[in-house]
């Protein structure tokens, strides 16, 4: 257990766990989020100053996930967006693009984006 923060009293109010070291409760509060538990490290645990358990989420993913994760990145949404049609660097990043979610950019999904972004 690590603590991150406490109140003026000395009371923990923000709290990482393992998930061997979550209780009973923790755990209900977690619910399915507690499925996770092979993708993330740990667990932030949100208290009050008089030691009522507020919130329960889920902390760190594992160094494991986020490199699976990192696969396709900002800059490449970036690159298929304001990229110069036809380049190699937007044909990569919409190769990855499909790898990653398993299909392919659409013109519609790239329009769309650009009228939320521009």
């Amino acid at each position: 257990m690590k603590i991150i923060n406490t109140a003026k009293n000395g009371q923990p109010v923000m709290v990482l766990k393992s998930f061997d070291e979550l209780n009973d409760d923790e755990l209900a509060m977690l619910g399915s989020d507690a499925s996770m538990k092979d993708d993330y490290k740990n667990v932030r645990i949100q208290y009050n100053k008089n030691g009522e358990m507020l919130h329960v989420a889920l902390g760190d993913l594992k160094d494991d996930v986020e490199t699976k994760n990192a696969e396709y990145s900002v800059l490449d949404a970036m690159t298929v967006l304001y990229g110069k049609k036809g380049t190699k660097e937007v044909a990569s990043a919409k190769k990855r693009y499909e790898k990653e979610y398993g299909t392919k950019v659409t013109t519609a999904q790239i329009n769309a984006a650009k009228r939320v972004l521009g």
